[in-house]
């Protein structure tokens, strides 16, 4: 079956058809000298920077290539395959699908970017990333005063706890769900401590690679 651009793409491809090409060419040569990074918007911004193409316009072209460069992995399509289907469903829709260069030089944009490491990597790393039934999201501590009352007829205020509760966001099954737990501050340094500890370990791990063939990626990583 032929590839179909995603609708969820289609802005980005006309972003992308739209540069011209002196803009097409300093972005695919950012690409090829970037480093992989763990997340998109890392490479975006890299990319930006290099080829002084706007954020606003690089952000969602690298969130296509690394989708597209996903989606020919997981299809164990070829490069050649994967480039005819897309010029073809361009065609198809015509208008601002169609590249404001040549397809020449659109389709050997494509076939550089697509074969650079910083977005083959990239791609695979946002995949292995996620490939969990649940990925975190963010996190939020909403901390309560909860009253104490006596037993008295009065039912006179005696005392209070102090309650703190976790909220942790995250998608399951590909939506956004929030799970909630109850903490005391001794259940706060807990987690505090395992988290410490979460990234000593990482530390450990980048201090042990160091010197190594091997790129430890990490959080907006600025190399």
């Amino acid at each position: 079956m032929a590839f179909k651009l995603p609708e969820r793409y289609q802005l980005a491809w006309r972003s992308l058809a739209n540069l011209d090409a002196l803009r097409l060419r300093r972005l695919g040569q950012a690409i090829e000298d970037a480093q992989p990074h763990l997340y998109a918007e890392d490479l975006a911004r890299k990319a930006a920077q290099r080829s002084r193409v706007e954020l606003p316009v690089v952000r969602p072209i690298i969130d296509l290539l690394t989708s597209l460069s996903s989606a020919r992995a997981r299809q164990s399509q070829s490069l050649g395959t994967l480039l005819k289907d897309l010029r073809d469903d361009a065609r198809r829709r015509g208008g601002d699908f169609v590249p404001k260069t040549s397809w020449g030089s659109f389709t050997a944009f494509l076939k550089r970017v697509l074969e650079a490491e910083a977005i083959v990597i990239t791609a695979k790393a946002q995949t292995v990333m996620v490939a969990h039934q649940h990925v975190f999201l963010s996190a939020r501590v909403l901390t309560d005063l909860r009253p104490v009352f006596g037993n008295d007829e009065l039912g006179r205020l005696r005392a209070g706890v102090v309650v703190h509760t976790l909220q942790l966001d995250h998608l399951d099954g590909g939506g956004k769900r929030s799970f909630f737990i109850a903490l005391d501050d001794e259940d706060v340094s807990k987690l505090r401590a395992a988290l410490d500890r979460a990234s000593e370990k990482s530390q450990l791990i980048e201090n042990g690679m160091k010197g190594r063939r091997f790129l430890l990626l990490k959080r907006r990583d600025t190399t």
